[in-house]
């Protein structure tokens, strides 16, 4: 990881879960890391509590649902900090208590905006940048088992999967593009957990759904210690796909 000492890093949804692990341990590792969230006190908390790492949390107050404060965040870290050099696309929604058939279709918009289109926007925005500067970049797609197969599963998770498919779509893509019409040094890896246990997964009141109540869990570190993995590797080798399942998962 001595490569990325002091380099740039945008952490979307960094306030809770998996880009709160994330966010964590690249600061830990020397890197100034932009976490981008809604609920921007949390990480405000966390960067106060790494204040004596090598690396430096910056928190930023973000809905990447809005292009237009997506864009103005992404110029003012150019300004800031000459670039980026990893983008980590995290922020991602589920809609727990929606059935495809039964949905709301602002419900669906919200899930389709969040998990595809904010993604494709920031993804825009962190390669120009990367592509300015003819540097060796890397975009993580945080993708899902659900971007590869569709689970029976209760509830069955409405447009969630359709949404996790088009990241797999969007990351292969990336890549062809990234290659065959841009000839740059930038990769794209698409990370696909299976289930892991995050508030996601839990009810207001702390307690596993009791439909996942028999799964087996990856913890957020599992999923960390994948981003570690991705960034350690030599220039010349990328990874296009990275699934983690539990040894124990069921499907």
């Amino acid at each position: 990881m001595d490569k990325w000492a002091n380099k740039v890093v945008v952490v979307t949804g960094a306030s809770s879960g998996i880009g709160y692990g994330i966010a964590k341990r690249l600061t830990k590792y020397g890197l100034q890391v932009i976490g981008l969230a809604r609920r921007v006190e949390r990480i405000q908390k966390l960067a106060s509590e790494l204040a004596n790492e090598s690396g430096k949390l910056h928190p930023i107050k973000c809905d990447i649902t809005n292009d237009n404060q997506v864009t103005e965040i992404f110029n003012n870290i150019k300004k800031q900090f000459g670039g980026i050099d990893v983008l980590i696309n995290n922020a991602g929604c589920v809609t727990k208590n929606e059935t495809l058939l039964e949905g709301s279709m602002e419900v669906h918009r919200n899930l389709i905006e969040t998990n595809i289109l904010a993604l494709t926007h920031c993804t825009q925005l962190a390669v120009k940048s990367m592509i300015e500067r003819n540097i060796y970049g890397q975009v993580i797609n945080l993708n899902s088992i659900y971007g590869h197969i569709i689970p029976i599963a209760k509830p069955i998770p409405n447009l969630y999967p359709a949404s996790k498919f088009a990241v797999t779509a969007i990351s292969e893509t990336l890549r062809q593009e990234l290659y065959f019409l841009n000839n740059t040094k930038i990769k794209v890896a698409s990370l696909s957990p299976g289930y892991v246990d995050t508030e996601i997964v839990r009810t207001e009141e702390g307690e596993v759904n009791p439909f996942l109540a028999d799964l087996e869990f990856l913890n957020v570190d599992d999923i960390v210690e994948g981003v570690v993995f991705i960034l350690s590797l030599p220039n010349h080798v990328q990874v296009n796909e990275l699934t983690l399942r539990h040894v124990g998962e069921k499907f």
